[in-house]
């Protein structure tokens, strides 16, 4: 657990005094919250860590876990141990009787969208704006730390066959998207272009930066543009009528909550 400490420095850029303590991952263990590590070898190179959360919105039931942090060491990255991670908290919380999962993560942060609702099948109806306050680190940018809420229902059909596919080595199906209206797209230059949306939008597609941690490092003034059209695109919709639903094509999709497929 005390290299957990080190592996956040590494993959965030934290300060020391930002990274949770081991002290505090064996307290959560024993207590009975999530603590898991990815190894190649004996070395840590990815882990997960989360805790028991009562049921705050409309589609939670009983117990379910908020994962707090899942970490992967750069050099380890786009190898899959991050999917690997996240089908190993499904497995551990179904073992326990939990059936959902929240997180937190970044709505410009294309990779992130992409595995949230591509391979896992989460949904979101929540934006929560700088829900951490200014952020430092190369994730940060010493921005605002606007977030969108993630829901995993772990006994879904749609989730259920992702993890079969997953188990013998596959990829999610991609989905055939809906028509829909874009409220915001990239141009040309990769810069955020907003959309006058047709009266009665029937489904909605908000795209995000192609690399939104190079914007953060390099050029934080585009990062500050596409994060405030990002928010100005979601913040009004999802929740308020809207639930995300997909992310292809570096977008999201956004349907109705009346028309998108209820968790079952």
């Amino acid at each position: 657990m005390r290299a957990l400490e080190a592996l956040q420095l590494e993959v965030w850029g934290f300060e020391p005094l930002e990274a949770v303590p081991a002290a505090h991952f064996r307290a959560v263990q024993h207590a009975g919250g999530l603590v898991l590590g990815a190894f190649a070898g004996e070395r840590v190179v990815g882990f997960a860590y989360g805790f028991a959360a009562r049921p705050h919105g409309p589609w939670e039931r009983g117990t379910g876990i908020h994962s707090h942090m899942v970490a992967v060491r750069p050099a380890y990255q786009g190898a899959g141990v991050g999917r690997q991670l996240k089908w190993a908290q499904r497995r551990w919380c179904l073992e326990r009787g939990l059936d959902w999962m929240t997180w937190t993560f970044d709505p410009m942060q294309a990779r992130n969208a992409r595995l949230n609702f591509h391979h896992l099948g989460v949904r979101s109806r929540e934006y929560l704006p700088d829900f951490y306050g200014t952020m430092s680190g190369a994730l940060g940018g010493n921005q605002a730390s606007d977030r969108l809420l993630a829901f995993w229902d772990l006994r879904a059909i749609e989730v259920s066959q992702r993890a079969e596919r997953h188990g013998i080595g596959l990829g999610a199906e991609p989905a055939p998207l809906p028509r829909s209206a874009w409220a915001l797209m990239r141009g040309d230059a990769g810069e955020p272009v907003p959309q006058a949306l047709p009266e009665g939008a029937a489904a909605v597609r908000v795209a995000v930066p192609e690399d939104a941690t190079r914007l953060l490092a390099h050029d934080p003034e585009a990062a500050a543009s596409w994060r405030r059209a990002v928010r100005e695109a979601l913040a009004p919709r999802v929740g308020q009528g809207f639930q995300v639903t997909a992310f292809e094509g570096g977008a999201y999709l956004l349907e109705p909550e009346e028309r998108a497929h209820s968790p079952a």
